[in-house]
């Protein structure tokens, strides 16, 4: 997903107004990205539980979209809260500075840049459909390709606005202590909600599906960070006389010493 720099002194006051959030989560068309981009062999991902394969800890809220694609709804929410559009193709500007959040000047454009590896052309696709999407719902996106080394560098400053990253690796339970959680090696954005520390907290504990219902729909809600799909990671083809190569390692590996031919 795209995670939000919420330290940064320029937009960071931006950034963290949830609605801000939920307005750039409903200028992310999944459906279109998974099918004209990655020709299906994708995921869509509406919080932080995956939800392909089938997962019996994703919750029905998360399954669900609760924030669907909406250009009109993502406008919506903007206009209510202290944003005014402007001329066609131009960044609304906040015109009630106790409307748009603490922090956010009246006269500010809605205007963020969005930092991601030029090596990735599907994340370059995915980021440019954003783009599209967001400047009709008055939203201004620059997008930055850079060389790792160059990405590395912005993320190491607290300049970055916006990162892009194709996906981020998840142990078998998918708890949420070392992404959204303040001080775990994921949490480069800075997202700091002690609900949200309570609750995954208590994923670590139980193993009912009430508590990671109750940590993901929080998240859901709160879009720490942009969703965006996952693609597949690998492709496997088996042919039919090879047995013993499905189910797949939770991890990807590949087991021959598990298979067996039959002819």
């Amino acid at each position: 997903g795209m995670i939000p720099n919420l330290d940064n002194k320029t937009v960071g006051p931006i950034l963290n107004q949830t609605y801000i959030r939920q307005a750039l989560r409903a200028l992310v068309d999944q459906g279109d990205m998974v099918g004209s981009i990655f020709g299906g062999y994708a995921s869509t991902t509406y919080g932080p539980v995956p939800l392909d394969p089938s997962d019996p800890y994703a919750s029905p809220l998360e399954t669900s979209n609760p924030y669907p694609f909406s250009i009109t709804a993502a406008a919506l929410t903007l206009s209510t809260h202290g944003w005014t559009a402007g001329a066609p193709g131009a960044a609304d500007v906040c015109s009630d500075a106790k409307a748009c959040g603490p922090g956010i000047a009246k006269g500010q454009p809605l205007v963020l840049r969005v930092a991601y590896p030029s090596a990735d052309p599907y994340l370059a696709e995915e980021l440019e459909v954003f783009k599209t999407a967001a400047i009709q719902a008055g939203v201004v996106i620059d997008l930055q390709a850079l060389d790792p080394t160059a990405l590395s560098a912005a993320m190491a400053s607290a300049a970055w606005e916006l990162a892009a990253y194709q996906g981020y690796p998840y142990r078998v339970l998918p708890t949420g202590e070392s992404l959204f959680v303040k001080g775990s090696p994921g949490d480069i954005g800075g997202y700091d909600n002690p609900t949200n520390a309570a609750n995954v907290a208590a994923t670590l504990h139980q193993t009912s599906p009430a508590a990671f219902y109750a940590y993901e729909n929080y998240l859901v809600a709160q879009v720490p960070w942009i969703w965006l799909p996952s693609p597949d990671y690998r492709l496997t083809e088996v042919t039919a006389s090879l047995n013993g190569v499905t189910p797949q390692n939770a991890y990807l590996y590949l087991d021959p010493e598990d298979w067996s031919y039959s002819s």
